[in-house]
């Protein structure tokens, strides 16, 4: 699978016959509950339709948050 790595692994990504997934761990998850709303989440993914358009502010919030927990730990 795919993924984007920033000291280590940081995302994940793949499509699907009905949707495309981010795989992130969820950061920050209650921060993220209200725009995540409309597409189906797991644990550490998040669904968003083959129909629609990426929604590219979600997604870059999201990474941006994974970065920072990468920054954090060390």
């Amino acid at each position: 699978m795919p993924y984007y790595g920033y000291k280590g692994r940081l995302v994940y990504f793949a499509g699907h016959e009905r949707y495309v997934a981010l795989y992130a761990g969820w950061p920050e998850k209650g921060t993220y509950a209200k725009l995540l709303g409309p597409y189906r989440t797991s644990k550490g993914t998040l669904q968003f339709p083959i129909a629609g358009r990426l929604p590219a502010t979600i997604i870059t919030k999201i990474v941006q948050a994974r970065v920072r927990e990468k920054d954090a730990r060390k």
